[in-house]
């Protein structure tokens, strides 16, 4: 082994316990998609390069998509949803504009990150079971979000990270995390799963923890100094204050939360906020244009739109404003509507707005059931908490382009995976008072 390149050395020392990992994903599919929530947001491989060729992701979900189609074939069947039948529709469409996309190899991207949330997704929906496994689920995405919003807030205090002239959280992590904008869109989308986390936790030390968590969320927000995020912080934190069981507490309790971010936040922080609904402003400006351009590049493709990815490297031809439209090619619209409508097309958009419209009728109903039910505050907690995060994230996107970010798709697989708990619940309760009625009817004719 001593004579092997450094890369091979290491596989063959991860291998062992690779193979253990390996084994135990595949006797418990539920493990396998813990593990790729871990990989697709901590990134670990950020942090340990030599993992990086190791594959692990991509061997977590060969292997769990294996032990999930095993189970498949032993219980009989997958019984797919509406909504299932929707976001199938979407991956394909997207699939599709591999063949049509001017570049085709950005689409393949594109098709392959949907294609394995798709799959993770399934997986989840027949395997998170309980809610015992969601809340192991929910607590991993509260961990990974904790410490990324740790490490933007160590940045922004004592690392002294400056991005454009300002002190900020800087750059936490890769992909989806490299930007300030971006990491202010996640971490919103988390804050509403972390303030339910306390509202309705029973034990002191969950309380003090999730406080913590929750702390550290918003601040790491506002370590970002992103306006977007701002508005996204502004929209989860009304969420809460709106579905929180104790308003008087919890109003004082962002009373205190204000003060303390007026004292903490610095000046720049308030005039960079202030300036958001200024359209003259450079960056706003900028960001006008973009979305101009979108709607342009969608009239000449209403159909599909130009691509999945493709977006960027159509700017050239359909921006304005700017002196040469040249060194606009490759750069986002800033605007993830607008995204999918120029790459996507009317059929991207409408499958997209069916997946958000179906994803909170669901949700609402589980909610008003549940507001009925005797037993129904674990399944509040959860619905008010996804719900709370996908509207942070509609805030927060409206300036973003994350169409293919895992954000709202991992939202979708906690809103549906919600929604198959609740109606398995439903239908053991039914079966126990029918039971319970049966029993009561053979004992008053027992008696008589």
């Amino acid at each position: 082994m001593l004579r092997m390149p450094d890369k091979f050395q290491l596989a063959l020392i991860f291998a062992v316990p690779g193979l253990f990992f390996l084994i135990v994903v595949l006797l418990n599919p539920f493990i396998g998609v813990y593990i790729y929530l871990l990989f697709e947001y901590l990134r670990p491989y950020d942090l340990v390069p030599a993992l990086l060729p190791l594959k692990i992701p991509m061997l977590v979900i060969g292997i769990t998509t294996v032990s999930w189609l095993i189970r498949v074939s032993k219980t009989g069947g997958f019984e797919m949803h509406k909504f299932t039948w929707v976001y199938l529709s979407f991956v394909a469409l997207i699939g599709f504009t591999i063949v049509t996309a001017d570049n085709y190899y950005i689409a393949l991207l594109g098709f392959r990150e949907m294609c394995l949330f798709f799959i993770m997704y399934l997986i989840a929906l027949d395997n998170v079971n309980s809610f015992s496994r969601y809340n192991k689920l929910v607590w991993l995405m509260l961990l990974i979000h904790f410490f990324f919003a740790s490490k933007g807030v160590y940045n922004y205090l004592l690392a002294q990270d400056v991005t454009g002239g300002q002190r900020t959280s800087g750059a936490v992590g890769t992909s989806f995390l490299a930007d300030e904008n971006d990491f202010a869109l996640a971490l919103n989308v988390m804050i509403p799963f972390a303030f339910f986390a306390l509202t309705y936790a029973r034990k002191f030390i969950t309380k003090l923890f999730s406080f913590a968590v929750l702390m550290t969320l918003m601040f790491g927000v506002v370590s970002s100094f992103s306006r977007g995020g701002w508005l996204g912080l502004v929209a989860a934190v009304g969420y809460c204050l709106l579905r929180s069981k104790r308003k008087v507490v919890t109003i004082s309790f962002a009373v205190v939360l204000l003060i303390a971010l007026v004292i903490v936040a610095p000046p720049e922080y308030w005039s960079e906020v202030s300036t958001i609904s200024d359209t003259h402003e450079s960056t706003a400006a900028s960001r006008l244009n973009y979305w101009e351009a979108a709607v342009r590049m969608y009239l000449d493709y209403p159909i599909i739109g130009v691509g999945a990815g493709n977006g960027g490297s159509h700017l050239v031809d359909y921006v304005t404003g700017f002196k040469d439209p040249a060194t606009q090619w490759g750069r986002a619209f800033h605007g993830t509507v607008p995204q999918v409508l120029a790459e996507l097309g009317t059929v991207g958009i409408c499958l997209y707005l069916a997946m958000l419209i179906m994803a909170f009728r669901h949700l609402l109903r589980i909610r008003r059931d549940a507001i009925r039910s005797e037993d129904g505050t674990r399944t509040i907690q959860f619905v008010d908490s996804v719900l709370g995060g996908i509207i942070a994230y509609i805030v927060t996107a409206t300036f973003l382009s994350t169409a293919y970010y895992p954000q709202l798709w991992t939202l979708f697989m906690f809103a549906m995976v919600l929604l198959k708990i609740d109606a398995a619940d439903r239908q053991q309760a039914a079966a126990r008072t029918e039971l319970e009625a049966n029993i009561a009817t053979q004992d008053s004719q027992t008696t008589v």
